[in-house]
């Protein structure tokens, strides 16, 4: 059985961003695992699903940003699908750029003479 995440009743690898490139179309599928009857998915299918490296995962995790997610006995990490909307929710945000972002960019402005 291959579960697919949708957004607004369209499947994620089809769902279409604004943006002035063209937003390439996410072929990846999940394979979930049933254990004790819920349904967990491998946190590297997710990261490939999300087209966001397995480090960056991690990253997220280790920091706080994404939940944590469960460890089944061989050490392989699985996530919840509610656990998958929230890493996708996280993936996909758009921060504003805050008043320290932006004092930012003098470091890049040429000195004055």
């Amino acid at each position: 059985m291959r579960w697919f995440l949708t957004f607004e009743d369209v499947p994620l690898q089809y769902a279409t961003m604004s943006a002035r490139r063209p937003v390439k179309k996410k072929s990846a599928s999940l394979n979930p695992v049933e254990i004790d009857g819920i349904t967990y998915f491998p946190a590297t299918e997710v990261a490939a699903f999300l087209g966001i490296s397995r480090q960056t995962l991690w990253r997220w995790r280790r920091t706080g940003k994404i939940p944590l997610g469960h460890r089944f006995r061989d050490g392989q990490t699985f996530f919840t699908q509610n656990e998958i909307l929230e890493v996708t929710s996280f993936a996909h945000r758009i921060d504003p750029i805050s008043a320290t972002d932006r004092d930012q960019l003098e470091l890049f402005k040429p000195p004055h003479a």
